[in-house]
């Protein structure tokens, strides 16, 4: 009897349903290393900083700060005060499962972890900031690595063995008390603040690792809107529900006279979250995850290449027939880059190679058909050539002349002879690293081949998962990669950080590029405030790279999102992928549509 009434009782359905086109690797936050587990993770865990929902250009407000922070007069302490009464998700990780305050002793603590662990792929972004971090953090790694589990893989960081160097204080890195934090950096970091909105800088209880263990990856407990309901990665779907111990925090009331026009400001000072509960589905393929909008089971999907194609005309233009059912097309700029890496540690296309290697890269720079490129993959619409590592209208962005475009075919082959490769004989068969087996995907590693094959250079496609794509570019074993960056903070320092030679992977340095003279600029322009003298330098860093070629530039992204009928509050956030604290849903529209209201049950 008890099993047939339980199988009257079917699970709530969500209230809105969100789509992701690769896994989510996890939830812990050391390893939120790309935009799909940092935007969910993001629902999760609080930061001390946020973006402000709705302004443009982006503007940082507090989040669990209690106010911007107090800087010394030499830029180099910050003091920073808690909100108060902030709470941790329930969890049986703390006694009775109740959660309790956050403090500013956890966040001192998910500081040293995000350093201290040798397989975080977040430490670069403190590496050299904080005063005595950085020897810290060498002597943690070395009693870590003694401790190394090779079977699980797994840096057990709240071992025992660790309690004395974990309880050590660290000067640049305190808690003065339990809701004040002081940060004391090595030396002037203009844009330290923004860094405290990314999530590797969240915060999380040290309990929640102790009970989980290697299972905290996928039993996440933070203090944000949503509480993980149920993660398995082969499932293919992450379910939240929203935290009921969630703090107080509203829908924002400043936007423009547009925001005001598309009823962005409509839900003004709601207490959030407004959904009850939320899923992510990981659809891999383009052609399912659009039919299932077109179903009404999906509240928003981005675009490309096969979904364009179904759902534009051929100036550009939403179809008639989709506008009619209600799906509304949103067109944003995004702050990212897509490009084409080199392994610089290679022994034929890196710096091992000398002239030679750099000849080979600056030639298929030269052969590659970046318009062939945007007119395949982004349909000739939704992307511009890029000429630079820093994307358009972003603070710092300098125009510099890129020798290395646009194509020039007959330049392409003298380089190429140049290095000792007339015609690509002699040249080994080069291999291009695909992130994905979709067909979408090997159509964009087709287009650099046939580039490649344009001037005599033999390249092999190697497809794989994503997972097993990003341990292989993290580990230095991928030759050639088709990658693209998302800014973390709209400053250009945040992409001229991808060539610092100490940044190499695991680090975000991806293609392993170390040029001392590029360093040296790079450690001069990271203190400085915007300044004409800034823009100089790095306009010299940016030619440094166009004439090095650690990457060949593909496109600059424009974000176009379709969002159906229903769904609320709906603005393109280039700094979190799902802000899905703001959204919301009209359940009569969507009853219509798709039969019956979000989270009514069966």
């Amino acid at each position: 009897m008890a099993c047939a009434l339980g199988a009257c009782e079917k699970e709530p359905l969500p209230d809105a349903t969100f789509v992701s086109s690769s896994m989510i690797k996890g939830f812990d936050p050391i390893t939120a290393g790309d935009v799909v587990a940092g935007g969910a993770q993001a629902n999760v865990y609080d930061c001390l900083y946020e973006y402000h929902y709705l302004k443009r250009p982006y503007e940082l407000k507090p989040m669990l700060a209690d106010g911007m922070p107090e800087v010394s007069e030499d830029g180099l302490t910050y003091t920073i005060r808690l909100k108060k009464g902030v709470l941790f998700q329930d969890s049986p990780c703390f006694p009775g499962g109740k959660g309790r305050e956050v403090t500013a002793h956890d966040f001192v603590w998910c500081f040293k972890r995000l350093m201290g662990v040798p397989s975080s792929t977040g430490k670069w972004l403190y590496e050299g900031r904080f005063v005595g971090l950085d020897d810290w953090a060498r002597r943690c790694q070395e009693q870590i690595r003694k401790l190394y589990d090779r079977v699980n893989e797994y840096y057990p960081f709240q071992h025992p063995a660790l309690d004395a160097i974990v309880a050590e204080e660290i000067p640049g890195l305190r808690a003065l008390d339990d809701y004040t934090l002081e940060f004391t950096l090595t030396e002037p970091y203009p844009q330290f603040v923004l860094t405290l909105a990314m999530i590797y800088s969240c915060v999380y209880p040290k309990e929640a690792l102790d009970y989980w263990g290697m299972d905290f990856q996928t039993h996440p407990v933070g203090s944000g809107p949503y509480i993980v309901d149920e993660y398995w990665p082969f499932d293919l779907r992450v379910r939240m529900r929203r935290n009921p111990t969630y703090r107080d925090d509203r829908y924002p009331s400043e936007g423009t006279a547009e925001d005001r026009a598309n009823g962005l400001l409509a839900d003004a000072g709601r207490k959030l979250p407004i959904l009850d509960r939320v899923d992510i589905r990981i659809i891999e393929n383009s052609s399912p995850r659009w039919l299932q909008f077109l179903q009404g089971q999906l509240d928003r999907v981005e675009t490309e290449k096969d979904i364009w194609d179904e759902a534009m005309t051929a100036v550009g233009a939403l179809r008639t027939d989709i506008a009619a059912a209600g799906v509304r097309v949103d067109i944003s700029k995004k702050p990212d880059i897509a490009y084409t890496g080199f392994n610089m540690e290679d022994p034929i296309i890196g710096a091992p190679a000398g002239e030679r290697g750099k000849k080979i890269r600056q030639a298929i720079c030269l052969a590659y058909d970046q318009q062939g490129w945007i007119k395949v993959m982004r349909n000739g619409f939704w992307a511009i050539p890029a000429d630079g590592p820093v994307p358009p209208d972003l603070a710092g962005r300098v125009e510099v002349p890129n020798p290395y475009q646009p194509r020039d075919l007959d330049r392409a082959r003298r380089l190429l002879a140049e290095a000792g490769y007339p015609g690509g004989r002699g040249l080994p068969e080069l291999v291009y690293e695909m992130s994905g087996s979709t067909a979408v995907s090997r159509n964009g590693a087709e287009i650099l081949k046939s580039s490649c094959a344009d001037i005599g250079i033999r390249l092999k496609l190697n497809s794989q998962t994503w997972s097993q794509f990003l341990a292989k570019v993290r580990k230095k074993n991928a030759q050639i990669y088709g990658m693209a960056w998302v800014a973390d903070y709209p400053d250009a320092e945040n992409f001229l950080q991808l060539f610092y030679g100490p940044n190499g992977s695991p680090g975000p340095n991806n293609s392993n590029y170390r040029n001392p003279a590029y360093d040296r600029l790079y450690e001069r322009m990271k203190v400085m405030q915007p300044s004409p003298v800034r823009d100089e330098i790095i306009a010299e860093m940016i030619a440094i790279v166009n004439e090095d070629c650690p990457w060949s530039y593909t496109d600059y992204r424009v974000q176009y999102t379709y969002v159906q009928e229903w769904l609320r509050n709906f603005k393109y956030q280039a700094m979190t992928y799902w802000p899905l604290k703001y959204y919301d849903v009209d359940r009569e529209a969507k009853a219509r549509r798709v039969g019956r209201g979000a989270g009514e049950a069966d």
